[in-house]
């Protein structure tokens, strides 16, 4: 569903938008990009992984069969997203977040960093 900030209207309304889940899924975004840019994610169909014995499995069959990067953002494939993040590793997957906020953060002409500029606590200097 996208709604207009402004106004409220619905623009786009595309499946079952009207019954409440939890944010389980609010990381992948983030995460394919930081997997795109790192390099382990290749294009929409490669890498390709296979479900192996342990993985998460409580998503349906969808989870079980061989994913690639568009059927794990379709599906929401929670082991394809543990198996992103352990390819980039603690170190790499946190300098992303954290490069990627701090980015946001100068970007964003409505935030307070934007308008502090290099006054902002750990943001380096322009």
């Amino acid at each position: 569903m996208v709604i207009a900030s402004t106004s409220g209207t619905i623009l786009h309304e595309d499946g079952d938008c009207r019954t409440r889940v939890t944010p389980a899924s609010t990381f992948k975004l983030a995460l394919s990009l930081i997997g795109f840019d790192s390099g382990f994610l290749k294009h929409a169909h490669d890498p390709v992984l296979t479900y192996q014995q342990g993985d998460p499995d409580w998503g349906g069959k969808a989870w079980t069969r061989p994913n690639d990067p568009q059927s794990w953002l379709r599906h929401s494939v929670v082991w394809y997203s543990q198996r992103i993040t352990r390819a980039l590793g603690p170190d790499d997957l946190t300098r992303a977040v954290l490069q990627a906020s701090i980015t946001a953060m100068r970007t964003c002409p409505a935030t307070p960093a934007r308008t502090m500029g290099s006054n902002a606590p750990g943001l380096p200097r322009r």
